[in-house]
């Protein structure tokens, strides 16, 4: 993981394993990692998939850029709170392009968007209805076997979400690397930790510190950095 430092992260988000850091970073700095249990974890990434079908079925640009990055951002959430490896998880799946990488290297969000560009060709006029319900089938998946086991069916089923999530980015010819690194940047001028503890200092709970931040934040100020 990162150096962890009460500073903002800046720099673009290139590859899986900066992005599970600089969300470990983000969740560090606000005080969330106790409230981020595995059970949580997939509560949270859940919703943000139910809000990607919504995003999906109003047609808006803006808003599904910005409900894929979330969904990519909390698949990393997932893997933090597992203890397990983004990228293995990607690559490892039934459905993953054939990708090799040099001893050491890691995989740029990129490289994996244009790799399955590549091995997926889109088909024109695809359905959104379709698109929903793939996303949300591998997060039904993951909390299905959450909750029931086997556990190691987690793995694979959170990379074939960021798959299917590469794929619908790619049927809009959304830069996903560009996305969630304007996304991290949004979340945190959103979340400030100082703000966080204060709230915390007052009596609210870590998560209620969060979420009071959330319902706090303009909405309109989200075009700022995902526009």
């Amino acid at each position: 993981m990162i150096e962890r430092r009460e500073s903002e992260y800046r720099g673009q988000i290139r590859t899986f394993r900066e992005l599970q850091n600089v969300q470990d970073h983000f969740m560090f700095q606000n005080e969330l990692e106790n409230i981020n249990t595995p059970r949580q974890v997939i509560e949270f990434l859940k919703e943000e998939v139910i809000e990607c079908c919504e995003a999906l079925e109003t047609n808006d640009p803006i808003q599904i850029k910005g409900e894929l990055s979330d969904v990519l951002i909390f698949a990393a959430t997932v893997a933090n709170s597992f203890h397990f490896n983004l990228q293995r998880a990607i690559l490892s799946t039934e459905i993953a392009p054939t990708i090799s990488l040099a001893e050491g290297r890691d995989l740029e969000i990129s490289r994996l968007q244009q790799a399955r560009r590549e091995s997926q060709p889109q088909t024109p006029g695809r359905l959104q209805f379709q698109e929903g319900i793939d996303i949300f089938l591998r997060i039904d998946r993951a909390e299905q076997a959450h909750l029931y086991g086997p556990r190691e069916r987690i793995q694979p089923a959170i990379g074939e979400l960021v798959l299917i999530s590469v794929d619908i980015a790619n049927t809009r010819d959304i830069d996903l690397q560009d996305a969630v690194t304007r996304k991290m940047e949004r979340n945190f001028a959103k979340y400030n930790p100082a703000v966080a503890r204060q709230l915390i200092t007052s009596g609210l709970t870590p998560l209620e510190a969060y979420l009071e931040q959330k319902g706090s934040w303009d909405r309109n100020r989200d075009i700022d950095y995902l526009g």
